[in-house]
């Protein structure tokens, strides 16, 4: 799955196509939670993806 911060309809390209009230697809594109991955991540990478996951879970994150 490819994120994007804001819906297709709200991105500048399709702008002129005024599509409104896309409620489902507004409320997912605020709610989804991505994670970097690619097959070239480096370790230090992966670690310090792994202890922002563990700091949020535990309610210690910044």
């Amino acid at each position: 799955m490819i994120y994007y911060s804001k819906c297709m309809h709200e991105q500048t390209a399709f702008l002129n196509l005024n599509q409104k009230g896309l409620i489902v697809a507004e409320r997912l594109a605020c709610d989804v939670f991505s994670l970097p991955m690619h097959p070239y991540l480096e370790k230090y990478d992966l670690s310090h993806i792994s202890d922002i996951l563990l700091a949020s879970a535990s309610g210690d994150a910044q």
